[in-house]
């Protein structure tokens, strides 16, 4: 008979993993089994009189991560603590995967499962989402923008050289 022991890959052979800001993994003890990186972006999409639609921009959504891993017997409560530290923490972790390393991430959801059939492990889904920070441009105290000490502004009659101007459609069309 297999043990599960001899299924999951050792920490000196892991090529995917969860590393803090300085570079040290964490939850040694978990054993990976897999991880779904989903890179997704919403396309702005709006309708056209011919009932066609155009598309004309997106925006890169979050990474999402799911990262599954198995606590094995002895280490159950002191890695589900550790992954439970990390969720409530919201800490920005890295996570390594053969594709390439997705920094900026926070542990979202930890579900887990217990199955009869692996009596001495429990599965765990770690779902991570990458944080994003967007930069905005704020314009204060600019003389060309300031409404102050202007009070209420009452409209003004055109002068005699505006008025005798008129509008394009009054030239056009003429008086």
């Amino acid at each position: 008979m297999t043990t599960l022991s001899t299924l999951i890959p050792t920490a000196a052979s892991d090529v995917i993993g969860i590393f803090d800001q300085q570079g040290n993994q964490v939850l040694a003890d978990a054993r990976p089994t897999g991880v779904n990186v989903i890179r997704d972006s919403l396309k702005f999409t709006h309708p056209l009189e011919d009932n066609t639609s155009r598309a004309d921009g997106k925006i890169i959504l979050p990474v999402l991560i799911t990262y599954s891993v198995v606590l094995q017997a002895g280490d159950y409560e002191a890695t589900y603590s550790e992954i439970n530290r990390y969720f409530l923490s919201s800490e920005e972790l890295i996570v390594q995967t053969k594709a390439r390393s997705f920094g900026r991430m926070i542990v979202k959801a930890m579900p887990h499962s217990e199955d009869p059939q692996l009596f001495d492990a429990i599965v765990v889904d770690i779902s991570l989402e990458e944080t994003q920070i967007a930069t905005t441009l704020t314009v204060a105290n600019n003389e060309a923008f300031s409404t102050t000490n202007r009070g209420q502004v009452q409209p003004q009659t055109p002068s005699t050289d505006q008025g005798s101007q008129g509008s394009v459609l009054f030239q056009l069309f003429g008086g």
